[in-house]
């Protein structure tokens, strides 16, 4: 048997026992390059080390941020409600009492912008002017506020107004030295001299009784217009 036949035998019965991938080459031949011992290379271990980032340092993975807790809803306010009453005329702050009341009781008092303080609820309030200087008549307005917990009523009162003058004529002449009371509803609520300077009244019907020379002259249903200045003019007939 020649030396290739040899070869070629060696080959077969390799692989007939250890089921070898054997590669046949023809004597005086370099065996292949890729393996020479004639064996298959097994696969390369696939890496388990994580991926390396630029620099050769491996990426570390960033912690997942905590989930913060949902924020509770706002708080509901607590404590009493505030009322701030602001009394003006012409647009002008005046002073003013002010009272604010739940049935016939008084739960808080002060002064036209003074903060006022009561438990939560609907209350009556009365806001007077009490100086005859501002408003002949010293009117009272009333009206209901609503106070919630922790919250702050503004309450602007606009009181109105009309400015009087009243001049006396006696059979036609003007009189100086003649007074009036100025009545409403049957009670006197101040007194004028005729002629004198103007003096702020809330507006609507008065009546009049004038005292002159000892005799008294009832005059009903003067108008003081609302918003206005006026000479309102008295005559008495003797």
């Amino acid at each position: 048997m020649g030396m290739g036949s040899r070869g070629l035998l060696s080959c077969v019965i390799a692989w007939w026992l250890f089921g070898c991938n054997v590669q046949v080459w023809e004597p005086g031949k370099a065996p292949p390059a890729e393996n020479q011992s004639g064996w298959e290379d097994p696969p390369a271990a696939e890496s388990e080390s994580a991926p390396e980032a630029e620099g050769g340092e491996a990426e570390a993975e960033e912690p997942e941020a905590p989930v913060e807790a949902a924020a509770d809803d706002a708080t509901e306010p607590t404590g009493p409600g505030t009322l701030v009453v602001r009394a003006t005329i012409k647009g002008e702050p005046v002073a003013a009492a002010v009272q604010v009341l739940e049935g016939a009781s008084v739960v808080a008092r002060g002064e036209s912008g003074e903060s006022l303080t009561a438990p939560p609820g609907r209350y009556a309030i009365e806001v007077a002017i009490e100086d005859a200087a501002t408003l002949a008549d010293t009117p009272t307005k009333r009206m209901t506020v609503v106070l919630r917990a922790g919250e702050t009523v503004n309450q602007p009162v606009s009181f109105p107004w009309a400015a009087i003058q009243l001049r006396v004529r006696i059979n036609g002449k003007v009189s100086s030295s003649a007074k009036v009371d100025i009545l409403r509803s049957g009670k006197v609520i101040t007194t004028l001299q005729s002629d004198r300077p103007h003096v702020m009244f809330s507006p609507g019907r008065y009546d009049a009784r004038v005292r002159v020379g000892g005799a008294t002259i009832e005059v009903p249903q003067l108008l003081f217009p609302e918003g206005a200045t006026r000479t309102v003019p008295v005559d008495v007939q003797m």
